[in-house]
């Protein structure tokens, strides 16, 4: 791809406290508009890889870079700003059960003091986009996992992120909510969002048109650019 990438990993790898490495030196690029599902049995580096992505952690050696700015220079005043360009889908969506599904939705825009109004229309356009339109009153509990984990993916992107990151999104699910929950992935990334997926379920992956990026012990052994 020629377009500039919104996430470049440079040489990046990531050794914690026990001296173990989790990563050892990957270079990746992610562009917008486009699915890269991350792929790895457990202990690869998957959800490391994305923690880095995402700033929660920062490279051992190596550039994790976002639109060509290194996230592990960002000084703490700028993290937030960049957080909130980055949705995150989680396995377990963490609903607030005495909130109702518009609140929890709502959460990440009355963190950062949007306006009422445009919390309603934002909150609205993101139920519908994972087709829960007009569920917006109902509670947690009043949900199927499958709703709640949809409850959590709008909540991810209602601030219109530009990079999309889920780890092991469908862990929880049965294989027909796993392809609901894919089919939404790749429909938010026709946003022009850089939508990044980590996963180990291979049959799965293959079934969705993407890019497959799989790590083996911190390693890439696979990178379909």
């Amino acid at each position: 791809m020629s377009q500039t990438p919104l996430i470049s990993l440079v040489r990046v790898s990531k050794k914690f406290g026990s001296g173990q490495e989790a990563l050892s030196e990957i270079s990746a690029e992610f562009h917008e508009g486009t699915v890269t599902y991350v792929t790895g049995h457990s202990g690869a580096g998957k959800t490391t890889l994305l923690r880095l992505i995402f700033g929660a952690d920062k490279a051992s050696r190596g550039k994790v870079l976002a639109a060509g700015r290194d996230i592990g220079k960002l000084t703490i005043a700028e993290l937030p700003w960049y957080r909130r360009n980055v949705g995150v889908v989680f396995q377990n969506p963490n609903l607030i059960s005495r909130r109702s599904i518009f609140e929890n939705v709502a959460l990440p825009l009355l963190i950062d003091g949007e306006k009422l109004s445009q919390v309603e229309k934002r909150v609205r356009g993101a139920l519908s986009r994972v087709h829960l339109a007009g569920r917006e009153n109902l509670f947690p509990y009043q949900l199927s996992i499958g709703e709640q984990q949809r409850v959590g993916l709008a909540r991810s992107i209602v601030r219109r992120p530009i990079i999309l990151i889920a780890d092991e999104p469908t862990g929880n699910l049965d294989p027909e909510l796993s392809r609901t929950i894919f089919g939404l992935l790749s429909e938010y990334s026709a946003t022009g969002a850089a939508v990044i997926v980590a996963s180990h379920d291979i049959n799965l992956v293959r079934a969705y048109k993407g890019r497959e990026f799989s790590l083996n012990q911190g390693r890439v052994i696979t990178n379909d650019e």
